[in-house]
């Protein structure tokens, strides 16, 4: 506040004849006016003064600053620096253009639905955009362990048919603003058994939630099949192969291959390398670790290529499904059933007699047989050692 003169002339004085005013009863103009006041001015303040109240106040707050050196009241110096905070941060915040959360729009979507599998990892690309530049954060509202926020803005959700969870994200700048809450709309494809897909095209079997969260039916649908589609394989090493393979395979596929071994302790190693498919839940791979979908399921995989898989014993089940449209080259993958023989030191090769016990023994081919007096070496007919 710096001084100001200001002229006033007796004719601009408010007067009982030129006030405006209404006053009470026995009261006038005089009883508002105090001519004895002396206005204070920050330029007459001293150095000292102004030194303690800017300790108190901050350097730029002038207002606080005033105050407190003229009324020596700090109560009164902080509440007119608090209310200049607030008129302050009430600026910026009309100000500031708030942040938007979208889904992105290279998302394929049904209906304004995202369609995820369940028992699955789903995975949904999230985009923040900002018109000040401001630094966006992604705030995850669904509050459930099925839902989390991946450190590239997507999200991910492993769904349950009987679980609900409501899809609810919220984007705050840098600010403090934030965008309206994004709710997505979900659709869940349930684990169908045997030659079941999920029907998109009818009712849902249940809605929860208003709507935003949707289990959808399984059905039977005629399916594709020849030969080399639904088989038993049973030889050391082969290769397994989506119908076509490497044209694209027909639309409602439904192809299901067991890899089998009577080996004791043998285990089975599936290399799956080429994959190209529509993605859940409309076309997809599982393998299962076992002789059918009883079994363990160590998929869908939705997108990326399986890669190497081992089983646990000496049976994989495989199922391939696609649904009546958008094909695609589908996928190639080689197996080998392996003996799991503990023992390293045979000289030829080993044979599980049994799991349950244990048992491990030296085997030699036909030309030749084990050392008497050391059972990990073959020798050969005429009693030499075999070292092949």
């Amino acid at each position: 506040m710096n001084k100001i003169e200001i002229k006033i002339s007796k004719e601009d004085k408010v007067t009982p004849n030129n006030s405006v005013f209404i006053y009470d009863a026995g009261q006038s103009t005089n009883d508002y006016q105090h001519p004895e006041f002396v206005p204070v001015f920050s330029d007459s303040l001293s150095q000292a003064q102004l030194n303690e109240a800017v300790t108190l106040c901050g350097a730029d707050n002038r207002e606080c600053i005033y105050d407190y050196s003229v009324t020596r009241d700090a109560s009164l110096a902080l509440a007119t620096r608090d209310r200049k905070e607030t008129i302050l941060a009430r600026k910026i915040s009309l100000s500031n253009s708030l942040p938007i959360v979208e889904i992105s729009s290279q998302i394929k979507l049904m209906n304004k639905r995202w369609i995820v599998q369940e028992n699955a990892v789903n995975v949904l690309q999230l985009t923040t955009t900002d018109a000040d530049m401001d630094t966006v954060t992604v705030i995850n509202l669904s509050n459930n362990t099925a839902v989390s926020l991946l450190p590239n803005g997507s999200l991910k959700f492993v769904p349950i048919s009987n679980d609900p969870v409501r899809l609810s994200f919220q984007a705050k700048d840098a600010r403090g603003g934030y965008s309206v809450v994004l709710n997505i709309p979900v659709t869940v494809c349930p684990s169908c058994s045997g030659r079941g897909v999920c029907d998109l095209n009818s009712n849902p079997l249940v809605d929860y939630l208003g709507g935003l969260f949707r289990v959808q039916r399984c059905i039977c649908q005629p399916a594709f099949t020849d030969q080399q589609c639904n088989t038993t394989l049973t030889a050391t090493s082969g290769t397994v192969m989506s119908p076509y393979f490497p044209l694209n395979y027909p639309d409602n596929s439904f192809c299901a291959w067991t890899i089998l071994s009577n080996q004791i302790g043998a285990v089975i190693n599936i290399n799956i390398t080429e994959y190209e498919v529509e993605s859940c839940p409309y076309d997809y791979l599982n393998i299962y670790d076992g002789n059918n979908t009883s079994a363990s399921p160590l998929g869908p995989f939705c997108t990326a290529a399986p890669g190497s898989i081992t089983s646990s014993g000496g049976a994989m089940h495989l199922v391939f499904v696609s649904d009546g449209s958008v094909t695609r080259k589908g996928f190639r993958g080689t197996y080998t059933i392996q003996n799991k023989c503990r023992m390293k030191n045979c000289s030829h090769s080993c044979e599980v007699l049994s799991t349950s016990p244990r048992v491990e023994q030296c085997v030699c081919p036909e030309w030749s047989r084990l050392d008497p007096n050391n059972s990990s070496r073959c020798l050969e007919i005429n009693g030499k050692l075999n070292d092949k």
